[in-house]
């Protein structure tokens, strides 16, 4: 029991360039190190995060993870990156520490994507990612609100190359 600094995720993985925040731990782990029983919550009203992927930072609002021996179930986490809003909940299976499959939804509000270089959107709508340790899905519906873009564009083109380049589809900035 006690609190966790998010500047510790980058402990944990190399795409969190830092992290602020104060998160409350109510978590007790027993049994074996190789399979351990991890019971508790975690809660965070106000947290921001910078991954590498994003240029814009992540503003926690409020987090509340609880876990259950082999699951992890996000029960709420909102906030704001750039002007958008977000809201998302889920849950995740576990072995030990590991995660083995997951889903998790996330409503988005005025989410600022860029689709290319030179055109961004604002987005709303939902998406839902879940997959496992060797594949991912993300899928949902995304209604652009709003498009800016600095020279003309043709949009047939954009989708044309996303098909042929699956791995340049939607860098999000």
């Amino acid at each position: 029991k006690g609190t966790a600094d998010m500047n510790l995720l980058r402990l944990f993985t190399p795409k969190v360039r830092a992290g602020s925040g104060v998160a409350q731990v109510d978590i007790r782990i027993t049994d074996q190190w190789e399979n351990p029983n991890i019971q508790g919550v975690l809660s965070m009203k106000s947290g921001l995060l910078s991954l590498t992927n994003f240029s814009d930072p992540i503003l926690i609002s409020a987090l509340s993870l609880v876990f259950n021996r082999n699951l992890l179930i996000l029960e709420t986490v909102s906030g704001k990156m750039g002007r958008g809003q977000f809201v998302g909940f889920g849950k995740a299976a576990l072995k030990g520490v590991d995660l083995t499959s997951f889903g998790f939804q996330f409503d988005l509000k005025e989410m600022p994507i860029r689709l290319t270089p030179d055109v961004e959107t604002i987005m709303e709508g939902s998406l839902f990612f879940q997959g496992d340790k060797t594949a991912q899905l993300l899928d949902g519906s995304l209604h652009v609100k709003k498009a800016l873009y600095e020279k003309r564009i043709d949009l047939r083109e954009i989708i044309v190359k996303w098909q042929e380049s699956p791995e340049e589809r939607l860098p999000i900035d």
